[in-house]
């Protein structure tokens, strides 16, 4: 559920979504629609007391017309507005107002002011004489300086002001960083191509380990040592037939003969070890 304040915003800015020509008067309580109805210029107040949207807002229009839905200039009578209830959309009740004025244009009431009526909107503007208004008609350079002295223009240039020296100040802090970030991109591709450097690092040494791990693998280690055993066997057989053929003495030849038998002893033994190892791990 909306709360109250969520409530009023929501309906003032349907107001300013249906509707042209919208201005504040006073924040979250008065708005004017200025529109045309025939050949006349129409102004319509709304004013929104401090229940709104439960409590229905008053509208009146500005010059005096005739019209049904009117009584002393504040619109009474008009369905929509009679019917309003917090779910009405108010931008929707005044355009419907404004559109029956424009398509039907009412007769406005006669009167015959010495001094023209002078908008609420600009309270300054009473302070001025005839003289000093019809200067504001016929001078632009009159008219702007005026206009710059009026406390909501004021109000927006200070506002204005403000924005500006907030982007300058932004604008500043952000080429200050700029320097900073440099730093930081620099030192991310410092610390990049060193990462690169670790990687190629790591996969060389992961290919080195593979081929040590490859060679010094037990089924490697069992394939050397049928080699090796292999190579002394025929050592043996060498050295025999060299002693039978009278290339060795008998102290040579035993000498060679002890040498090798161990060796191939040896070697069969660490063969014959390994095997049982790794049939133990198949198991």
């Amino acid at each position: 559920m909306f709360n109250l304040k969520e409530q009023r915003k929501r309906q003032i800015d349907t107001l300013k979504v249906f509707n042209d020509n919208v201005f504040e008067i006073i924040n979250d309580e008065k708005y004017e629609i200025k529109f045309k109805s025939g050949q006349n210029h129409v102004t319509m107040i709304i004013e929104l007391g401090p229940d709104f949207p439960y409590q229905k807002p008053k509208l009146s229009l500005e010059p005096s017309l005739s019209h049904i839905w009117l009584q002393n200039g504040e619109i009474t009578q008009f369905p929509g507005l009679i019917n309003f209830t917090v779910n009405s959309d108010l931008g929707r009740v005044c355009q419907a107002i404004i559109r029956e004025f424009e398509k039907n244009p009412p007769e406005f009431n006669e009167t015959a002011p010495t001094i023209p009526i002078i908008n609420s909107s600009i309270p300054e503007l009473n302070n001025l004489d005839t003289s000093q208004l019809l200067e504001l008609l016929k001078d632009d350079q009159y008219l702007d300086d005026f206009v710059e002295e009026l406390p909501p223009i004021k109000a927006l240039n200070d506002e204005l002001n403000s924005l500006i020296e907030d982007t300058e100040k932004l604008a500043q802090e952000n080429l200050e960083k700029n320097s900073s970030l440099q730093q930081l991109k620099s030192n991310f591709m410092s610390i990049s191509i060193d990462f690169l450097n670790l990687g190629n690092k790591y996969n060389l040494g992961s290919k080195k380990y593979d081929e040590k791990a490859c060679e010094y693998s037990p089924e490697n280690i069992r394939q050397l040592l049928e080699i090796a055993v292999s190579n002394a066997e025929s050592e043996y057989e060498e050295i025999v037939e060299s002693f039978l053929e009278g290339n060795q003495s008998l102290n040579e030849f035993l000498e060679n003969f002890m040498r090798v038998k161990k060796l191939i002893a040896l070697r069969k033994f660490k063969e014959e070890r390994l095997n049982f190892q790794l049939n133990q791990l198949k198991l």
